[in-house]
């Protein structure tokens, strides 16, 4: 079973040790998400991050597994002030209450208002807001959101409609975007069904 793959692999549980103090020391905001080559926080790296602190939870006792699990818990609780975006253009355009943004710069809600350079694209800044991205998807895949959550439901009802806020709003990473959309629309789909 995967479960026990690590059972009997010396030196798993030191690992998962540095792992956990590395995450919690510098978590949840990433210096470079790998996703985005930038500094902040996206909702697929943040997903990761929790899942991760609750599967490394096992390995400690008492106050340490305790202190896993909440940390966990509050990124959980924190993922929307972080990357969901309210009230911004494209919800009113659409008529939605907000969306995930693709990558939040610090973590803060002010800073979802401001710019970001997209480094794989020669150091140009865009809005923040501008960045929309459908790896928020990967929370309800993860168990961290419910498939029917609001939030959730209101880009995935949609992808051609996010492609073209991105190609409006963004048209140097649009060529990017269509293909990353191309690719999520059955993912979308399926998340919407399940």
């Amino acid at each position: 079973m995967e479960e026990d793959a690590l059972a009997g692999m010396s030196g798993v549980e030191a690992m998962i040790r540095r792992a956990v103090r590395y995450l919690a020391h510098n978590g949840p905001i990433s210096a470079q998400d790998r996703w985005e080559e930038n500094a902040g926080i996206s909702p697929f790296t943040l997903g990761i991050e929790i899942v991760a602190l609750i599967a490394a939870a096992r390995f400690f006792e008492d106050e340490e597994r305790d202190y896993c699990l909440s940390l966990a818990d509050y990124w959980n609780e924190r993922i929307e002030d972080w990357t969901y975006y309210k009230h911004g253009p494209f919800a009113m355009q659409y008529g939605v209450d907000g969306y995930y943004v693709r990558i939040g710069p610090t973590g803060t809600d002010e800073d979802l208002r401001g710019r970001i350079e997209v480094k794989n694209r020669g150091g140009e800044t865009v809005e923040v807001a501008a960045l929309v991205g459908m790896e928020y998807l990967y929370l309800v895949r993860l168990g961290l959101r419910d498939a029917n959550d609001p939030r959730t439901r209101t880009r995935s009802r949609s992808p051609r409609d996010c492609s073209r806020w991105r190609r409006r709003w963004a048209p140097p990473i649009a060529a990017t975007t269509a293909t990353a959309m191309a690719s999520t629309k059955t993912a979308a789909r399926s998340t919407a069904s399940a």
